[in-house]
């Protein structure tokens, strides 16, 4: 199987753009980091198939780590967007796979 850079590239981007609509864990928001470390790491050495992996990764995470594992504690957190530090290693991540970071509304458009 082949892999097309660019089309690898374009689907990081575009997982990565909707990242605004996201809800996640606490414990969801730390493996992201850690798949935007890696997607990082792979657009730097120029590997497609390390984007692709981190991606595929990244959005394992998002489909799993929307609700919190079940605690007898009342302590747990629900499900939040994404804290401004991540947003920003998000921009930096898009601009190094060579896309660009249009930034996301605070809030759904209200029309």
């Amino acid at each position: 199987m082949s892999y097309d850079d660019e089309e690898i590239r374009q689907e990081a981007v575009d997982l990565l753009s909707a990242m605004h609509t996201w809800r996640l864990t606490s414990e969801g928001w730390s493996e992201v980091e850690r798949h935007l470390d890696a997607l990082s790491a792979a657009a730097g050495r120029n590997d497609p198939i390390g984007v692709k992996r981190a991606t595929d990764r990244l959005e394992d995470t998002v489909a799993t780590r929307r609700r919190p594992p079940r605690s007898l504690s009342d302590n747990r957190t629900g499900p939040r967007p994404a804290p401004p530090p991540v947003l920003e290693r998000k921009g930096v991540v898009v601009h190094e796979l060579g896309g660009r970071d249009d930034p996301a509304p605070d809030r759904p458009d209200e029309r």
